[in-house]
């Protein structure tokens, strides 16, 4: 086995990977009705379907690479690249309608309660960084097999 099949295996194991990886993290924390509050929630790829996607596309793509064949991985890596597209523009659609009814549901509190004082914050997790990354290296790798391999 040469090198370009090597690394595009282990792009599609990070791309794999990048679908369980927190994409998002949500934390409250502060006093809510004088009850201290000190929560934390992640969201993942991998439940939704993208997320499966990616998963299956990126096995798939490691079969085919070991089998050697090169129909198999180009277009199964093209799946899981645009399935990775698809599910970062959902997900970060769904990160930003999160974020909203968070701050409108907090506005409510607020206006509800005498003794409130809490910060919310929404981060990008490892997984949004992951998931663009291993989008790029298997569609630049699988670019690189396809042109350098003859199988």
């Amino acid at each position: 086995m040469n090198v370009r099949k090597v690394f595009l295996i282990l792009a599609c194991l990070c791309s794999g990977l990048s679908a369980f990886l927190p994409y998002y993290t949500v934390t409250l924390d502060g006093v809510i009705n004088g009850q201290p509050v000190n929560q934390s929630a992640t969201a993942t790829l991998f439940p939704q379907f993208y997320g499966i996607v990616i998963v299956v596309s990126a096995v798939l793509i490691i079969l085919f690479t070991l089998a050697g064949i090169k129909k198999g991985y180009v277009i199964t890596s093209l799946v899981n690249v645009g399935a990775s597209l698809w599910g970062l523009f959902t997900m970060t659609m769904q990160q930003d309608s999160d974020t909203a009814v968070l701050r409108i549901t907090g506005k409510f509190v607020d206006a509800f309660s005498n003794n409130s004082n809490y910060n919310l914050d929404v981060k990008d997790g490892p997984g949004f960084f992951m998931l663009i990354f291993s989008a790029v290296l298997v569609l630049v790798l699988m670019i690189w097999n396809a042109i350098g391999n003859e199988d």
